[in-house]
């Protein structure tokens, strides 16, 4: 199912996890791990060829003279051609056996058969990938939110992130999707899922690389961990009695670059805007508080 680079990149991405579980309550160990777990399954499920175009026969470029190509129309008409360009204005541009070059609508294309992703020889990135032909992408993401801790120092939190959406062309992409946020909220560490839907896309470039913006905004649940304490944190007692959650919004600028098997490699940074409420006993006072955590993050991951 992986080849061996891909697994020893999630050997690699396992490893990370563990080496953090000491730091998570249980309760937020069992949500990572169903959490990877879903975003393993999902690329593995990429990876198979199921959210590929159909490759029902095997060919070469020396076999069909320079035209290795094969564009179906939603008419059921076949085209063997070479992709001259895709995405540009919502058309695909085909040149076909004779030289005769020909322009449709994506509306029209049913799907593609095609060579794995490559860079051609001017550096312009190749973009006859499964991810845009198939009009659908996922994105699995994981970062370090920057935090403070109640005596104003700085502190690190971590997130996982995953999505998936509609994909009008490689510029502009529609999805939704999930967090997993552990960080301190000033006071004691806390623990939030936000809920988002998404805008996400590459700016235009003609290299093998691009710039990328994201903005997703939606609802963040606060977790209630009443195991919560300050146990290993502070020397004084802290208990978490009450969480609610509020808005949430990520608005992110980053860079991709294009990788091996439709995988696309991404870093970010951003900010992240998060709404909650707390109840709170601190050395046997009650304490209620409502809060916007601005974070800013880094984070890297991957887009197929």
């Amino acid at each position: 199912m992986f080849d061996s680079e891909q697994q020893k990149h999630f050997s690699v991405f396992a490893a990370f996890l563990a080496s953090l579980s000491p730091y998570f309550q249980l309760t937020m160990r069992t949500i990572y791990l169903f959490l990877f777990c879903l975003c393993l399954s999902t690329y593995s499920y990429a990876q198979d060829g199921a959210l590929k175009a159909p490759r029902s026969e095997s060919r070469s470029t020396k076999e069909y003279n320079g035209y290795p190509d094969l564009v179906i129309l939603k008419n059921g008409s076949e085209l063997r051609c070479k992709i001259i360009n895709y995405g540009e204005n919502g058309n695909i541009r085909v040149e076909i056996e004779g030289g005769t070059k020909l322009v449709y609508p994506l509306s029209e294309v049913d799907r593609i058969e095609r060579p794995s992703l490559v860079a051609n020889d001017r550096g312009v990135e190749n973009r006859r990938d499964s991810s845009y032909t198939e009009r659908s992408y996922f994105f699995l993401n994981m970062g370090l939110p920057g935090s403070i801790t109640e005596t104003g120092s700085p502190d690190v939190g971590i997130f996982m992130q995953f999505s998936g959406g509609w994909a009008k062309n490689p510029n502009l992409m529609f999805g939704a999707g999930l967090s997993m946020l552990r960080m301190s909220n000033g006071f004691m560490p806390s623990s939030h899922i936000p809920l988002f839907a998404e805008i996400r896309g590459d700016f235009k470039t003609n290299r093998p690389w691009a710039f990328t913006y994201n903005l997703a905004v939606g609802y963040n649940v606060a977790l209630l961990d009443t195991s919560a304490t300050s146990a290993g944190w502070w020397n004084d007692s802290r208990r978490m009695l009450g969480a609610k959650g509020g808005l949430y919004a990520r608005p992110e600028l980053g860079i991709r670059f294009a990788g091996k098997r439709h995988i696309r490699w991404h870093m970010g940074f951003g900010y992240q805007f998060i709404q909650a409420a707390y109840e709170m006993e601190i050395n046997n006072s009650l304490i209620a508080t409502e809060q916007w955590l601005i974070r800013p993050h880094l984070s890297v991951g991957i887009l197929f």
